[in-house]
């Protein structure tokens, strides 16, 4: 039976966990409160607590949302002139550490598929500013946090956009986020917001062939959702949406809890077999 994809809302705040799955979503992904302008950082210990905490007294729907954790120590360097997700030994070993403390807290539930969220590049040997994916380091992370699920980060978009006209280094980087183990990549198909790289998305979801689950994010509300119903309702595949759907402008960084509303609804209208 076809089913709509499920909403992942990333949240900077846990207040905001209770915003976003009365209306609907089926999975949080955890951010450090305050890191939205940042792209969303490692939260702390105590953020979880109070999602999970939250999450266990509401029996319907609490129990069966998912929480990922955002494994980011920090943004993109400052000036944008640096690619991002390039990772010391040092801070690599702070992604692991966090990871552990998270695995071992008793707070994460493998049944509803809690999880973890992260990606690790390394610069292409010789080819100037192009990145690739770090298999070992993302191999290391992905065992230190066995048996949660883990999602591939946007990562995966710079690792597009570093393939050349007709080059295969995004698919290599795919077939290498498989083989490490991860359950899923949150991708909008290269740079930029998802409904504006529907071609690339769709070329992505056939590749994936259901291996791992795509998570579609970037840009995606409930006006534009539309857009890519033939990515949603792609045969064989794992699809999954995510999306902020922060109100505009608001320094709180609210969700709008009607646009939550709106984009399960719209979602409710596409399919996956």
């Amino acid at each position: 039976m076809s089913t709509p994809p499920p909403l992942e809302i990333p949240i900077f705040c846990p207040r905001q966990c209770r915003q976003a799955v009365v209306h609907g979503a089926a999975r949080i992904e955890l951010n450090a409160s305050g890191s939205y302008p940042q792209g969303g950082l490692t939260p702390s210990l105590d953020e979880l607590r109070a999602v999970r905490e939250f999450l266990d007294s509401n029996p319907s729907p609490g129990p069966g949302v998912a929480v990922r954790v955002m494994i980011r120590p920090r943004c993109r360097p400052p000036g944008g002139a640096e690619p991002d997700f390039l990772y010391s030994p040092a801070e690599l070993e702070a992604m692991r550490a966090a990871a552990a403390e998270f695995r071992g807290s008793g707070l994460l539930r493998e049944q509803a598929g809690d999880g973890f969220v992260f990606g690790c590049l390394k610069r292409a040997a010789g080819e100037g500013g192009r990145v690739e994916v770090d298999a070992a380091a993302n191999r290391m992370l992905v065992d230190a946090v066995r048996p949660f699920k883990c999602v591939f980060h946007r990562a995966f978009d710079d690792v597009v956009a570093s393939s050349t006209a007709g080059g295969k280094r995004w698919s290599q980087g795919l077939e290498q986020i498989v083989a490490c183990g991860f359950d899923g990549i949150l991708t909008s198909g290269r740079p930029g917001n998802a409904p504006d790289n529907v071609e690339s998305l769709k070329i992505v979801v056939e590749a994936a062939q259901g291996r791992v689950e795509i998570i579609v994010g970037g840009g995606l509300r409930s006006g534009n959702v539309a857009s890519l119903a033939e990515v949603f309702a792609t045969p064989g595949a794992r699809i999954a949406a995510h999306s902020s759907c922060l109100r505009a402008g608001a320094v709180d960084e609210g969700i709008n809890e009607q646009e939550v509303i709106n984009l399960v609804e719209k979602l409710s209208s596409t399919s996956t077999s």
